[in-house]
């Protein structure tokens, strides 16, 4: 199953997209769920309890509109790819110059729609895949989703879990995970954290901060390379 969203003031422009969608997934036997919204506020409120695997909205041509409508849409945790759809062709050839998500002409979605629709499922499947583990305290299969950050004390590893005070243990090398998870939106901040930066709730000098408000440290010559990492990681998320 995925999940769309489609943002749009025409309900008749909303009608053929969804209609669209639906015929390139049944093509696969997929029968897709797609929500729609008139307004970006109708959108954000539903956010809070529905998670969607692409969101496509009308775009803005303030620029700094659809900017602060990709951190709204971040700031409550959606991973979902974003496509802002324009009629216009002189604001895609300028928003794709200065902002960190795909912007569409409405016409001619077709081919380009097909991709999104592919790199979603690809994101959705990786998200829910579950890797087998060792663990000191037994055989485990994880979602990488849950892990919140590996830590390295010489030879045995700790996996910070998602749910509040659970921890597992691993004889490894932090360089062997890091590898395994990096697909996973790992980044590696130093030589004894691996973090997933879906917990990343700020990157200051010197510090990570995660969203349950641990704080770890980035060593001052890798600082600049690490912040470099972290935003083009985020930038491919959207």
């Amino acid at each position: 199953m995925i999940n769309i969203a489609i943002c749009d003031s025409k309900k008749e422009y909303i009608d053929d997209f969804a209609d669209f969608l639906r015929e390139e997934y049944s093509r696969n036997g997929v029968s897709p769920t797609i929500d729609s919204y008139k307004t970006r506020k109708e959108l954000y409120k539903k956010l809070k309890t529905c998670e969607y695997d692409i969101i496509a909205i009308d775009a803005n041509r303030n620029h700094m509109s659809n900017i602060k409508t990709v951190e709204k849409i971040r700031g409550t945790g959606s991973n979902a790819r974003m496509a802002f759809i324009s009629s216009s062709s002189d604001y895609v050839i300028e928003a794709y110059k200065s902002e960190p998500h795909r912007c569409l002409l409405k016409s001619g979605l077709g081919e380009i729609l097909i991709e999104y629709m592919a790199a979603a499922q690809e994101k959705k499947d990786i998200t829910f895949r579950h890797l087998s583990y060792k663990f000191s305290e037994g055989g485990k299969n994880i979602v990488p989703a849950q892990i919140v950050y590996v830590e390295s004390n010489g030879h045995v590893l700790t996996f910070n879990m998602e749910e509040s005070g659970v921890c597992y243990h691993l004889l490894s090398k932090l360089d062997i995970e890091e590898t395994a998870l990096q697909p996973y939106g790992f980044l590696r901040i130093h030589k004894s954290f691996l973090v997933n930066v879906k917990f990343v709730k700020e990157i200051r000098y010197r510090e990570m901060e995660l969203t349950m408000g641990i704080k770890l440290p980035i060593p001052k010559t890798k600082y600049g390379a690490v912040k470099k990492q972290f935003a083009e990681m985020k930038m491919a998320c959207s």
